[in-house]
């Protein structure tokens, strides 16, 4: 699975986004530097096997916490304020 298809699958995941807004929106702005360039990322494990999710900032590299699935790993990324 590549960045841009986790990035899609987690905008999907959150909940629909407003009428006329897309479905990045719906992810809040890091809280550190404040960029909107953010993306979902998969930790694989040494076994190969597919570990946790997260949501990562490309400007500062700022991680939300790690998450089961990519709608939790976005909701968790909401929550740091």
């Amino acid at each position: 699975m590549t960045n841009k298809e986790l990035a899609r699958g987690v905008a999907r995941a959150i909940t629909p986004p407003p009428k006329g807004q897309s479905a990045q929106a719906r992810l809040y702005a890091c809280p550190f530097c404040g960029s909107t360039t953010l993306r979902a990322v998969k930790a694989l494990l040494d076994s190969g096997d597919e570990g946790n999710f997260n949501i990562e900032c490309q400007v500062c590299c700022a991680a939300g916490p790690p998450a089961g699935d990519l709608e939790e790993a976005g909701k968790r990324w909401n929550l740091r304020l």
